[in-house]
């Protein structure tokens, strides 16, 4: 698979590297403007619509970072068509290409049973276990642990015990982390709200008002928290909304400017000014003791060549 879709680049480099003219102009449909070289635009092998190479890639690569793999679609408004990978690989740098496989596992993972190895800095999930056979093995650090308890395994021990004490470190975990998340929330309340949708407490420091869940992929405006719908605006159902994509009530407000340092501009100040008075007083006495010393020093130089003569 991963030669195929080697060569489909390659083709599409070519493709770029040899410029051809169209037989009819192509409108990007993100865009909306005309390209008349095939270098220029890419089609996509589903539904054969076609767009710019930096729409389609900026596209793809926006929904990638903002770990939404599960809706890379065409984008015309028409078509929804799923994008096959071997359009996303050609069309995405090996970064992003990447973090949409990292991406697309975990989506795929939360639709499967799994258990997490609770082994620190070890972030493999293991598939299969059962009540009958709880033991599982990692297969990365080949730690055992516990299907029930999620413990590390402890053949010929009840869970009960085992399960016991991982519940209060569980417990201490969580009143540790409430304790740490509510005096956070205190000093950014501001900046923080719950997802509409799943209720996920989400961030945000700046940018645009126009929010996408991460969690549940939900989107919403961040000033009135309806449900997001194109043009939503320029809408005047929502006045509090109207024109205020990019606005933030908060901003200045939190802004705390740096203290000024007065007594460092008022030092230089002073020797700004005494350095000009010094100048102004000094000047006359300067330009009056140089002219004696060069009459002086033209009275000595004549004197000696008249007496040598």
């Amino acid at each position: 698979e991963k030669k195929e879709f080697e060569l489909l680049k390659e083709k599409v480099e070519e493709q770029k590297n040899n410029p051809a003219p169209l037989d009819e102009p192509v409108e990007c449909k993100i865009c909306y403007m005309e390209y008349n070289c095939c270098s220029e635009v890419y089609q996509l092998s589903e539904c054969g619509h076609s767009y710019c190479f930096d729409c389609i890639t900026s596209y793809l690569n926006l929904l990638i970072i903002e770990g939404r793999v599960l809706d890379l679609s065409c984008p015309h408004p028409e078509c929804k068509k799923e994008l096959p990978e071997s359009d996303i690989y050609v069309l995405v740098d090996q970064k992003h290409w990447t973090k949409y496989q990292k991406f697309s596992i975990l989506a795929t993972l939360k639709t499967e049973p799994i258990k997490w190895c609770p082994t620190p800095d070890c972030d493999t999930f293991v598939r299969g276990g059962s009540a009958e056979d709880p033991v599982l093995t990692c297969p990365k650090c080949k730690n055992e642990f516990c299907w029930i308890c999620g413990e590390y395994a402890h053949q010929g021990v009840k869970c009960g015990s085992e399960a016991m004490q991982l519940s209060d470190r569980k417990n201490k975990s969580i009143e540790t982390a409430t304790a740490q998340y509510k005096e956070w929330y205190e000093t950014n309340k501001h900046n923080v709200k719950p997802c509409p949708k799943c209720t996920s407490p989400i961030e945000k420091d700046s940018g645009c008002n126009h929010m996408t869940c991460t969690n549940c992929q939900h989107q919403y405006c961040w000033l009135c928290l309806n449900p997001y719908l194109p043009g939503h605006y320029a809408d005047a159902e929502y006045p509090d909304c109207y024109d205020r994509q990019y606005y933030s009530p908060y901003a200045m407000n939190d802004y705390t400017p740096p203290p000024r340092r007065r007594h460092r501009r008022l030092k230089m100040a002073k020797k700004v000014t005494l350095y000009a008075a010094a100048f102004t007083v000094g000047a006359p006495f300067l330009l009056i003791g140089g002219a004696v010393f060069l009459c002086v020093k033209l009275h000595k130089y004549r004197k000696n060549r008249a007496y040598r003569t």
